[in-house]
């Protein structure tokens, strides 16, 4: 038995964004500071685990507005290590950034 889709879609194109400068070089303290704020920040099991979620819960599936928000949230997740750049909050979830604090 052979699988095949019925319908092709173009892979997801998200704005690159540049990574933070400092506008000095890294110290040590900034690379411990970095780890914490990244173990803090480190959601992309659980924006998975809500597309997932909600993929099967809604009937437009993976094409649910939701859906199409969790994944580019995904993405944000995936380049955090070298944008710094935080996810926001996520669809359907109590867990908040902690971008403004």
């Amino acid at each position: 038995m052979r699988f095949i889709l019925k319908t092709k879609y173009a892979p997801a194109e998200y704005p690159r964004v540049p990574p933070k400068d400092l506008g000095r070089p890294v110290e040590t303290s900034d690379i411990i500071d970095f780890f914490l704020e990244f173990m803090e920040n480190n959601l992309l099991g659980m924006i998975s685990t809500r597309h997932l979620i909600t993929a099967d819960k809604k009937a437009e599936g993976v094409h649910h507005p939701d859906c199409l928000k969790l994944a580019e949230l995904a993405s944000t997740a995936v380049d955090f290590p070298k944008t710094g750049i935080k996810v926001g909050s996520v669809p359907g979830s109590t867990a908040q950034n902690k971008a403004g604090s």
